[in-house]
């Protein structure tokens, strides 16, 4: 059997390749063949013309793929937008497409995250071992990621920021204010960086610029660094997003869990309660 993924509507890193990722672990656990199409990815607010480009090769997916081992120009495609996996299909003649492979993977996410998470981490590092971390290696690395929506992003996402609607937005300045003290009191030498968008942080979250010893990342670094630097801290405090979803998958170390909505938790996250 063939699957890959097919990027239904236009989305950010993070939704899609969480996806690509839960396929591909799929793909393993079940001894499928995955193969790599090349996706379009949203929220290029630079206007960046190599951006689609440069996350094909910061993840290296290709690399598991077993692109090699068929020829797309002889597949057929199966229709766009398939949500449900049979796993049980024989052909290899036939390359069937998801978006959705979450009611698989969700139903045990360990389980499959699991068989391909140090293969993932390997072949990221292979095209980021060069990017420097700006942590204080003497110190304990703290990242918290905080999202926050511009008028780039989807109208309802950016209005539900604003009025501070729905579950997804519970994280007050408050809120956070709270357990980065806790953080400190339970990690005497850390280095706690935050990471987010100017744009629109300060609407909620203004007061954080006076707490002292921390580092607030607005536009200092572009997203690629930032994604690598939620991978590589000694813990990560996942912010309301799958990019933070995305970034805890390829973490190490200890990630610490926020939930909203029906998003994927791993049984070695820990669950911040407020």
């Amino acid at each position: 059997m063939l699957i890959t993924y097919y990027n239904k509507i236009k989305e950010g890193v993070g939704a899609q390749y969480q996806r690509i990722i839960c396929l591909l672990a799929i793909a393993k656990r079940h001894n499928i063949k995955y193969i790599h199409i090349p996706i379009i990815i949203d929220h290029n607010y630079n206007n960046d013309p190599e951006w689609n480009e440069k996350w094909d090769k910061m993840f290296n997916i290709n690399k598991l793929s077993n692109n090699d081992e068929i020829d797309i120009k002889e597949v057929k495609y199966t229709e766009k937008f398939r949500l449900d996996l049979d796993l049980d299909k024989d052909d290899n003649s036939i390359l069937y497409q998801f978006t959705y492979p979450f009611k698989v993977f969700d139903s045990n996410p360990d389980y499959y995250l699991n068989s391909i998470k140090n293969d993932i981490i390997r072949v990221y590092d292979e095209n980021n071992s060069n990017r420097i971390l700006i942590y204080n290696k003497s110190k304990i690395s703290i990242a918290i990621h905080i999202r926050v929506f511009n008028k780039n992003d989807v109208v309802e996402y950016f209005n539900d920021y604003i009025n501070n609607k729905t579950c997804r937005f519970y994280m007050t300045c408050d809120m956070y204010i709270s357990y980065i003290s806790k953080l400190k009191k339970e990690y005497l030498n850390s280095d706690i960086h935050i990471f987010s968008q100017k744009d629109t942080f300060d609407i909620h979250y203004k007061q954080l610029y006076d707490i002292e010893n921390i580092t607030l990342h607005l536009e200092d670094l572009d997203t690629f660094d930032t994604f690598n630097h939620l991978c590589k801290a000694d813990i990560l405090v996942m912010g309301l997003s799958s990019f933070s979803v995305l970034a805890a998958f390829y973490n190490k170390n200890t990630v610490i869990y926020l939930p909203f909505g029906n998003t994927v938790r791993l049984k070695s996250w820990e669950i911040y309660n407020p």
